[in-house]
């Protein structure tokens, strides 16, 4: 059976951070096209790691969008340093050193992978979850909050 996934989409992204709101916005349309009801997750992860590869590495990157089912794509941003992203703790009045960890909470799993040049290829794959119902005596109920649902009423999926 052939493969229906789309090609990948690929992005030259300048190491200047007023590229950023472009990279979202293709990024945002993109995954509403595949699938995705809400971009928001997607849109912040490409923000932050393209952030890191301008600030850090200093060099263009390469950001590479690759559907992987019905609403779950890869992220995956080269840029040309072949220092590996670490984790640091807050600076700055705690406004800046949160761009792993928000990554790590939004996406269902990232990484890091050689490059081919000098360089490196920091990855994340994002999955949109299932809206989540609270559910109440009778059945009815409202939508919540999508991730970790807090102890209390029975939350249950509600197909899409």
């Amino acid at each position: 059976m052939p493969d229906l996934r789309p090609p990948p989409v690929r992005l030259d992204v300048a190491a200047d951070l007023t590229s950023l709101g472009d990279v979202r916005a293709v990024v945002g349309e993109t995954a509403r096209r595949w699938g995705f009801r809400q971009a928001f997750d997607v849109e912040v992860v490409v923000t932050e790691l393209v952030t890191n590869a301008i600030v850090h590495a200093g060099t263009r990157s390469v950001v590479t969008l690759s559907r992987l089912g019905a609403r779950r794509m890869e992220i995956a941003v080269a840029d040309g340093d072949t220092r590996p992203p670490v984790r640091v703790a807050p600076y700055e009045h705690n406004t800046r050193g949160h761009g792993l960890a928000i990554v790590e909470h939004l996406a269902r799993s990232w990484g890091v992978r050689a490059g081919d040049d000098p360089g490196k290829t920091v990855w994340a794959q994002v999955e949109e979850e299932r809206h989540l119902r609270l559910v109440d005596g009778d059945g009815t109920g409202r939508s919540v909050g999508r991730r970790r649902p807090a102890r209390g009423p029975r939350l249950v999926a509600v197909r899409p």
